[in-house]
């Protein structure tokens, strides 16, 4: 069985390709910027509560303080966000597909979340958890996929402190 040279030629080049080349940050870029321009901006859990689906798969912008002194197993790649807006809650749990960024040594220069930093989520509107507080109270939230954070500060969408692999 001989394999096609078309097929060898992708695989090479998939190999060596260079992920941070400008046609490809580009592309990525353009990704991120339809997510923002599409973002539904002024959605509160008073209006996911009343009907989730009309907001199921739907992506959702929403700032707050970032939270990640939860109760849950994976910390790691869940937090929450704790902001309003309308002048209701909107609390969301946070999911990620791979860790936030933090620094490997001392000296490496890396944008990281601390607890009760002001953030902006982007992310799809997947379901709704329950989530159980320290004083063993249950709470039922929205849950976000997220796509990218931002610190709020950055209000051009310039230098995301993270992105979804997949954008």
């Amino acid at each position: 069985m001989s394999k096609s040279p078309s097929l060898i030629l992708i695989i090479l080049l998939l190999i060596g390709s260079d992920f941070n080349h400008p046609n490809l940050l580009l592309a990525q870029s353009k990704n991120l910027q339809h997510v923002i321009n599409s973002a539904d901006f002024l959605v509160d859990n008073i209006n996911i509560y009343s009907n989730p689906q009309k907001y199921l798969n739907k992506i959702i912008a929403t700032q707050g303080r970032y939270d990640s002194r939860t109760l849950w197993e994976n910390n790691e790649t869940r937090f929450l966000v704790h902001g309003s807006n309308n002048g209701y809650p909107a609390i969301f749990i946070v999911e990620l597909d791979h860790p936030l960024p933090s620094p490997k040594v001392i000296s490496d220069n890396v944008q990281t979340l601390s607890n009760d930093v002001h953030i902006r989520v982007f992310g799809r509107f997947v379901r709704i958890d329950e989530i159980i507080e320290h004083d063993g109270s249950t709470k039922k939230l929205p849950v976000l996929e997220a796509i990218a954070i931002y610190f709020f500060s950055d209000q051009t969408f310039a230098k995301p402190v993270w992105v979804n692999r997949l954008y």
